[in-house]
């Protein structure tokens, strides 16, 4: 990934990992008023890319944010209609552990020694 970022690193600012996630997910697709139209279940296998959370940053991007640190509200609205935004697209197993049900998960996953990330 790193190697990629420098390779860019004239112009590009920012690079976010992104990867799909291992486990499916339901995906509500929801109308301006709010309404959910249908759900309809996103699986890993379907390109629903999802960003990986984290940021490699070139240090330019920290003249761009003069002291706001909201990145993404500059990621949106100012480095990707620049063009100075790019995606590293990971194809190995990522999935995001942000629960006490996903940690164990993993750690079921670790244990029964079939965890995709280790193979």
């Amino acid at each position: 990934m790193l190697s990629r970022f420098t390779v860019n690193a004239q112009d590009i600012l920012v690079t976010i990992p992104a990867a799909i996630s291992w486990y499916s997910c339901f995906a509500p697709s929801v109308r301006q008023d709010g309404q959910i139209v249908k759900i309809q279940q996103n699986a890993a296998t379907n390109e629903a890319w999802t960003n990986a959370g984290l940021y490699v940053l070139n240090r330019k991007v920290f003249s761009v944010l003069q002291g706001n640190y909201n990145l993404e509200e500059l990621l949106t609205n100012h480095l990707a209609e620049k063009g100075e935004l790019i995606t590293y697209k990971h194809n190995g197993f990522w999935t995001p552990v942000e629960t006490y049900r996903d940690m164990v998960n993993m750690e079921n996953l670790w244990n029964a020694d079939i965890a995709p990330w280790a193979r």
